[in-house]
């Protein structure tokens, strides 16, 4: 099995590097310049520096995307790529880059669940994913909000001393963007983000739905240059906790600081963070040959297909 995953990784990346060959070389030198340009501005940040290290450490593969309508992604199925949205600016990338890393020390930690056929019901798995990804928006969101406050800072500064060069504006200090009490607030505020959380709830029903057969589905953001929505998992795992505390306790931890004790201690039960809100699409009328495109009926389709698999 190891040998098997070892030759799938190698000719992941051989693939890649196929890709890379064929592309113009004006465009290759430019996106070179634009992750370094994105590393550089990210590393102002001291937890993205953090991040930084840990994926060079780590082999994790960082590349520029023309195609993904994402910001970015990260290949969670052990292949240790990322893909940054070419469309968006550098200085916004910097938090992309912080959430994609994120991404792969979840991999690294067993964190992020795989799915093979109906092996676990389509809310759990759907829960699972949103507290990966809320947990990847917390940090790359820190990032992000560090390196913006700090390039706010330095591009006053530039335009006083080319004004007014007798002023000399006093330092502001940056504020704890990255301290546990942060990242929990804005780990919470994933779970009433609104347009959000639908879509990760809409994009992990539709992986789920594909994956057992269901026709006709469409992953939202499921293509990119790189890899598209059928490249298969290295690894099976299991994923998040969703009934240990002291489990779920390991997701929450940011380089030895620990922002799960700022969160509910029931948060495996409360409602906020563990209900899907599949039912705002109740009352929508669809016809039959277009319910994989309604998400309170394709929910409600998955779910019979779990219980008649329960049922045998």
């Amino acid at each position: 099995m190891k040998d098997k995953a070892a030759e799938m990784y190698k000719a992941f990346h051989e693939n890649v590097d196929d890709i890379i060959a064929r592309q113009d070389t004006k465009r290759r030198k430019k996106d070179q310049r634009r992750i370094r340009e994105i590393r550089r501005l990210m590393a102002k940040s001291p937890l993205g520096k953090k991040l930084l290290d840990w994926a060079d450490a780590n082999n994790i593969r960082i590349e520029m995307d023309h195609q993904t309508e994402a910001g970015g992604y990260y290949m969670s199925s052990g292949y240790k790529m990322i893909g940054l949205g070419a469309r968006c600016p550098n200085e916004y990338l910097t938090g992309t880059l912080a959430h994609e890393i994120r991404h792969a020390w979840q991999n690294s930690q067993d964190l992020i669940p795989t799915i093979s056929g109906m092996d676990k019901p389509v809310q759990d798995y759907v829960t699972q994913i949103k507290f990966i990804e809320a947990d990847a928006f917390a940090v790359g969101e820190a990032v992000r909000k560090t390196v913006g406050f700090i390039r706010d800072g330095e591009r006053r500064e530039d335009w006083m001393l080319c004004n007014f060069d007798r002023i000399h504006p006093e330092k502001t200090k940056t504020p704890d963007f990255e301290s546990p009490e942060m990242i929990a607030k804005s780990f919470s505020s994933f779970f009433y983000g609104g347009a959000r959380m639908h879509f990760y709830e809409s994009r992990t029903l539709a992986r789920y739905a594909k994956n057992i057969g269901v026709k006709g589905v469409v992953i939202p953001c499921g293509q990119s240059e790189y890899i598209n929505e059928n490249t298969p998992f290295l690894h099976k795992k299991a994923g998040v906790s969703l009934t240990n505390r002291q489990e779920l306790c390991r997701l929450g931890d940011v380089f030895g600081k620990n922002y799960m004790g700022h969160l509910p201690q029931n948060i495996l039960a409360n409602p906020v963070y563990r209900g899907l809100h599949y039912g705002f699409a109740k009352g929508c009328q669809v016809s039959a040959k277009d319910f994989v495109k309604n998400d309170y009926l394709l929910f409600r389709y998955v779910k019979h297909l779990h219980k008649q698999r329960r049922m045998g």
